[in-house]
């Protein structure tokens, strides 16, 4: 797994180009100030090419950290193998992995700035695929950080893994 902070646009030289469209996408809506883009400046038709690529996650609930996915475009949902709108993290992944998200989520709630990763995830199935993504602040009130768009593709065919049976 790589992680890193994308601070230009020079970070995301040789990645997918729907990855380096969403950045390009997110900047234009952060504008010239700085100020972090609020999710109701998304608009889809800019990003259509991209849309099934969208997961949506809204990191408070009732004013507490509780992350839970509000959309998730079908190329989301397919590789993870189930439907994951309005789902909490918290009844998706295990503990270890949404605290661990729960902890990227607070640094990019602090520093501001977008991740890119290129992980492997294990679907249902028994296979693996190797995919990256890029997950952008956003802001309500422009400063503070209360929504994380992340963009998701693959970047490698799905590979079974064999069972070994003893």
């Amino acid at each position: 797994m790589t992680l890193q902070i994308v601070r230009g646009r020079e970070d995301l030289d040789g990645t997918d180009p729907a990855v380096r469209d969403f950045y390009e996408y997110w900047l234009r809506l952060a504008g010239e100030n700085g100020a972090l883009p609020a999710r109701r400046q998304i608009d889809p038709v800019e990003i259509w090419p991209h849309i099934g690529k969208i997961a949506i996650a809204e990191l408070y609930r009732d004013g507490v950290f509780d992350p839970w996915y509000r959309l998730v475009g079908a190329n989301v949902s397919e590789l993870a193998g189930r439907f994951l709108k309005n789902c909490l993290y918290r009844d998706i992944y295990s503990k270890e992995q949404a605290e661990q998200l729960g902890a990227l989520y607070h640094e990019i709630m602090q520093d501001k700035l977008p991740r890119y990763e290129v992980s492997s995830i294990k679907l249902p199935d028994r296979e693996f695929m190797k995919i990256a993504r890029l997950m952008a602040p956003f802001a309500s009130d422009h400063q503070n950080v209360d929504v994380i768009v992340g963009l998701v593709v693959a970047v490698q065919e799905r590979r079974t893994v064999s069972r070994r049976l003893f």
